[in-house]
């Protein structure tokens, strides 16, 4: 599938959703269903991550901007009626690396260094984001923080919301311990989600920290 290296803002279909993408549906409970948002069908079925049920867990990609997504949809069965539950994650390029060959990767990674200061917001935030992922993969942490240090906020809160959530699910610790410093000098920061976001990344580094020492 060919497609054009386009911002994620100028993306008819990645603009109109979230990082995460969730739905809900229950069997005889329609007014409780809540879909995702109509561009999510819109993404195409790219390859299976689960070899067993590939329909329930695979990869997706936007035929317009290029961009990989994680799809699973979870399903529970209950004596009052089924539940379905749907999640779909974008990815960043050096998630979905063994996706494309070096050119490719590259072209996208030169679009995320320019997009750290593109007019829309949404643009800078995923240019943070896919920036931050692939130092974390070269382990270059220097480089890391400094995004962490840029001066847009919204390019702060996408980088640090990123290393929260790693944080939180006890990916890359290491990695983020080394840049401790630059964590709590965010703590400091005027913005109160930036601040809180720093708090919550040091308190993962804290317990890391502490399951080290004993």
């Amino acid at each position: 599938m060919t497609c054009s290296y386009i911002s994620i803002a100028d993306c008819e279909i990645c603009s109109a959703l979230d990082e995460v993408e969730t739905s809900f549906s229950k069997y005889g409970w329609d007014d409780r269903d809540r879909p995702l948002p109509p561009a999510a069908a819109r993404l195409e079925f790219f390859a299976a991550l689960d070899a067993y049920d590939a329909e329930r867990h695979h990869l997706k990609r936007c035929p317009v901007c290029g961009i990989f997504y994680a799809y699973r949809l979870t399903c529970d069965y209950y004596v009052n009626g089924s539940e379905d539950e749907e999640e779909l994650t974008r990815l960043t390029p050096a998630q979905a690396r063994h996706l494309m060959d070096e050119t490719t990767y590259e072209a996208l990674m030169q679009q995320a260094r320019a997009g750290l200061t593109d007019a829309q917001p949404l643009t800078r935030r995923y240019a943070a984001r896919c920036l931050v992922a692939h130092h974390l993969e070269r382990q270059e942490m220097p480089l890391v923080g400094e995004v962490l240090a840029h001066p847009d906020p919204e390019v702060v809160k996408a980088a640090l919301f990123f290393l929260r959530k790693l944080a939180n699910d006890g990916d890359r610790l290491p990695e983020i311990a080394a840049i401790k410093a630059t964590v709590e000098a965010l703590t400091q920061h005027a913005d109160p989600d930036i601040s809180g976001g720093a708090q919550s990344v040091l308190r993962c580094i804290s317990i890391f920290v502490s399951r080290l020492s004993r």
